[in-house]
């Protein structure tokens, strides 16, 4: 029986258009059947629009409109009271998560919990090697 109670081929579409592939881009929300997660796109959408994320992303267009995607994010951040702080909490945790991976990678390899090794391993690992 495997380690862990998840099972790595789980496919949801939640919500119409939008799936979360456990196995894909490590369980990220992505557009459509693809292996483009939502997150890659939200910076340039919201800098450039949507035609930008678009030349950066070619069959995003095949995959969402820029209304769907609008649609989508209205729907999860129209959420309220403690639905609203759970994702504000969520959104922090990843936040300092992702500086915690940033900081590990560029603090070099000068010893073995240092650096990308680190992070690759993971800080679930307790055996020395």
């Amino acid at each position: 029986m495997p380690k862990h109670s998840f099972d790595k081929d789980k496919v949801t579409e939640d919500y119409p258009g939008f799936v979360v592939h456990d196995g894909r881009v490590t369980g990220s929300i992505t557009i459509g059947h693809s292996r483009l997660p939502l997150w890659c796109l939200i910076n340039i959408m919201i800098d450039a629009g949507y035609s930008a994320a678009a030349e950066d992303y070619p069959t995003l267009s095949t995959y969402a409109t820029a209304a769907e995607i609008g649609s989508f994010l209205y729907d999860l951040l129209e959420n309220r009271r403690e639905f609203a702080r759970l994702l504000c909490v969520l959104a922090d945790v990843e936040s300092k998560r992702s500086k915690s991976a940033a900081e590990l990678f560029y603090s070099g390899c000068g010893h073995r919990k240092s650096g990308l090794l680190h992070l690759l391993r993971g800080p679930w690992l307790t055996k020395e090697e």
